[in-house]
């Protein structure tokens, strides 16, 4: 098992990304590009799981997202370094007031792009909170833009643990 990152879930990884390839309209990308005065943007990657999601119980029992996964790293052996713990604390991403402090940070260290990963999955949208209910309701929403990526693909059936047992003993052939 490998450590998680317990770097603040906003600012997993920086992107540099044209934002022309990203979707944008010439127009409006013209437009900002005036306004902001950058050539390019500077996108973190946003893996929205760090809140709590009735649905997510079948992968995090506790309720409170991937901080399950984080709560309970252990050292995997003598000689690697501790778990480490999130300097804000265990806190929820789709609480807009939360994603008022991320976007800040963000902002204030260059960051312009927000990535989201969005998905489908049982028929309807999945792990949005964090977009949805932080960020769109965020009161400075307007100093991070965003985009949403669509994961295109399933939940690994490994995942999902109502058929974790047979993906694993490879019980049922037409789940991998």
């Amino acid at each position: 098992m490998k450590t998680q990152s317990t770097t603040t879930p906003v600012i997993v990884g920086v992107i540099i990304c044209i934002s022309a390839h990203l979707g944008f309209s010439q127009t409006a990308n013209q437009d900002y590009k005036a306004t902001s005065g950058r050539k390019y943007d500077v996108a973190a990657f946003i893996w929205p799981s760090y809140h709590p999601d009735d649905r997510a119980k079948i992968f995090w029992p506790m309720g409170i997202g991937e901080w399950e996964t984080v709560l309970f790293n252990k050292r995997l052996f003598e000689g690697t370094e501790p778990p480490r713990h999130p300097v804000w604390g265990y806190i929820n991403e789709a609480d807009p007031y939360v994603m008022q402090m991320q976007i800040d940070a963000a902002a204030d260290h260059g960051i312009n792009v927000f990535i989201f990963d969005w998905y489908w999955y049982d028929g309807m949208p999945f792990l949005q909170g964090c977009l949805d209910d932080g960020y769109l309701k965020a009161k400075n929403n307007d100093r991070v833009r965003f985009y949403v990526m669509w994961a295109n693909h399933d939940v690994p059936m490994i995942w999902d643990k109502r058929n974790a047992d047979d993906a694993m003993n490879k019980k049922n052939k037409a789940l991998i």
